[in-house]
Formats: C-alpha cells, sequence, structure tokens
C-alpha cells in the first residue's frame, strides 16, 4: 500500500511541475546569459590586467 501512495505522489508532483508550462525549458536561456557574464568577467579583468601591466612604464 505503501507503494501505491508514492506513486500517487510522484504522479501528482510531476503533474503540478510540467502543468504550469510544459512547452518552457529555461536551460537553453540561462546557459547564453551565463556564458555572457563569464565572458564579460574575463574581459574586464583583462582589461583591468593590461591598463596596469602599461602603466607601471610611465611612472
Amino acid at each position: 500500500m505503501s507503494n501505491q501512495n508514492q506513486v500517487q505522489k510522484q504522479v501528482a508532483n510531476q503533474a503540478i511541475a510540467t502543468n504550469s508550462n510544459p512547452n518552457f525549458d529555461v536551460t537553453p536561456l540561462i546557459m547564453p546569459i551565463s556564458y555572457s557574464i563569464s565572458g564579460a568577467i574575463a574581459l574586464a579583468a583583462l582589461a583591468a590586467f593590461l591598463r596596469q601591466l602599461f602603466n607601471l612604464g610611465r611612472e
């Protein structure tokens, strides 16, 4: 009997998870955003490093 209750709960949870919008997958949106954020951070760090490097000779 416990196994049947678990199956019913699992089916109910799946229905709750997929009823809101079953055709909307968030993963294709999150990956490019995270890559662009990390790319912007890397470029800012590289720019700060190069700025510091080229300012060393001017002092």
